[in-house]
């Protein structure tokens, strides 16, 4: 049995990182009751599943695998996740943000700490 069974979905910012973790055996279940995993079979006359997922270690190493596939412009579902949370934050009102700044692109404002500590090549 995984070590990490029975460990939810849980996210967390933690020394200067953001972190998100699953147990393996957690995902595999979720697909196992998703409802896109489980369409209505008309003949059946009910929702069923036409797939098992034998090891949930390879299965996750297949999704992580997935989700940073890249696109032809870089993009990956990991990627575009991230970008669709980082806009609903500040579409949010996040309180970290100062807004109606003019920061011209590849700029950062003057207020903008992070940039200082950006690691020097």
């Amino acid at each position: 049995m995984s070590q990490f069974y029975g460990k939810p979905l849980n996210v967390k910012v933690e020394r200067g990182r953001l972190l998100i973790e699953i147990g393996v055996d957690v995902l595999a279940h979720a697909v196992g009751y998703s409802d896109w995993a489980n369409p209505y079979d008309e003949t059946r006359h009910d929702y069923v599943r036409t797939f098992a997922i034998t090891d949930a270690d390879a299965f996750a190493a297949d999704v992580k695998l997935a989700m940073l596939k890249e696109e032809e412009d870089g993009s990956s579902l990991l990627t575009n996740f991230i970008d669709l949370a980082m806009q609903s934050a500040i579409d949010d009102g996040s309180i970290a943000c100062e807004y109606e700044q003019v920061i011209p692109h590849g700029q950062t404002a003057a207020r903008e700490t992070w940039a200082e500590r950006r690691e020097k090549p």
